[in-house]
């Protein structure tokens, strides 16, 4: 059997535009002693990164380097969508509904709250606890292209906003990261630290300004070529397959790894065996995907904190709420009060310095 084949069902994905513009792309990285490709598709993006960490001033400049890189071709159809929007707020809504065909084990949530504000997450397939130092430079590649996209379609002196940025080890070298990146960005985004995940938070009416390049007969057609794609990725995707077996689910206190498992018609150690293919297993799975309900039930009107606590499975609120704080660093109450003032964790830019 083609060992190669018969892992494609669940092997960890990225897009080809980022060998476009790694410098080592032109490499035969099946050869190369540093960069195996013979093992998951993927893996050679955080193989690259882990050979430049933890120097955070030579990953943030060669990360830059990179995302400087970045046009509309460059990701194929996934790209070229961002760039021919007809305006900011559906461009955000494709970079996160197609995200997974940038990099399978990264992840662009939109969270629309119900104040001013509109939150744009970045999330990983590793746990929050358990993020790496290649976990956490794979996060500040795709922050940066983020940085990137917005730089070249936004135009720098109209953006407005805040970005909420980790500090998970050593608080002073990963601030000097995204510091750099930051600096190099040149966008008006006001960045506070000491955040377990990476969030970007926008006004929604400076979300209405059109882009410069929107072109809705490209536009469209991109998005059309774009759903082909995401249908056939998610047909293969081991995480998407729990995702909907969790969401047929009536309660989460029985989403015990051997129950979902054996609803898949797989035993729960095969399960954990394919999604350590996308560095993560079923624990981690299951915390994301609570996460992500979580932002979705909290935009929720009718939905009191308690009822969403019990939804996800929680015993009670106090357990859902000190879950929610370290997955997200805040509270789910501060998201709910929209006009609340920011919370005393943040740590701000000269704190640190």
């Amino acid at each position: 059997m083609d060992i190669n084949h018969s892992l494609s069902p669940y092997k960890n994905t990225v897009s080809s535009g980022w060998k476009r513009i790694i410098p080592f792309a032109n490499f035969n990285m099946e050869e190369n002693h540093t960069f195996d490709m013979t093992h998951f598709e993927g893996l050679w993006l955080k193989q690259y990164l882990s050979t430049i960490t933890p120097e955070y001033h030579a990953l943030s400049h060669q990360l830059t380097k990179i995302t400087q890189s970045i046009n509309p071709l460059t990701f194929n159809f996934y790209s070229l969508a961002l760039w021919t929007s007809p305006d900011r707020y559906t461009q955000l809504h494709t970079l996160c509904q197609y995200s997974e065909l940038l990099n399978s084990s990264i992840r662009f949530y939109l969270d629309e709250n119900k104040g001013d504000n509109i939150n744009l997450w970045l999330l990983s397939n590793e746990p929050v606890a358990k993020h790496s130092t290649e976990s956490l430079s794979l996060l500040a590649l795709h922050f940066a292209f983020l940085l990137s996209v917005f730089k070249q379609t936004w135009g720098h002196k109209a953006i407005k906003g805040d970005v909420f940025l980790p500090s998970l080890t050593n608080a002073r070298i990963e601030q000097q990261l995204f510091d750099n990146l930051m600096a190099s960005s040149a966008l008006n985004l006001k960045c506070h630290y000491g955040y377990p995940l990476i969030r970007l938070t926008f006004s929604k009416k400076s979300l209405t300004a059109p882009l410069t390049e929107a072109d809705p007969i490209i536009n469209q057609n991109s998005l059309w070529q774009l759903q082909r794609q995401l249908e056939n990725f998610h047909q293969h995707n081991v995480i998407t397959q729990v995702y909907r077996v969790l969401d047929s689910l009536s309660d989460l206190e029985i989403a015990s790894g051997n129950h979902v498992a054996s609803l898949m018609d797989i035993s729960f150690r095969t399960l954990n065996r394919r999604l350590a293919c996308l560095s993560t297993s079923y624990r981690g799975v299951l915390e994301n995907y609570k996460l992500e309900k979580a932002l979705s039930l909290l935009n929720d009107p009718e939905l009191a904190l308690t009822d969403i606590a019990l939804k996800l499975g929680f015993s009670d609120l106090s357990t859902f709420s000190r879950a929610f704080k370290r997955w997200t660093g805040v509270c789910p109450s501060l998201l709910v009060n929209r006009n609340q003032s920011l919370d005393t964790h943040v740590i701000s830019h000269w704190e640190l310095t």
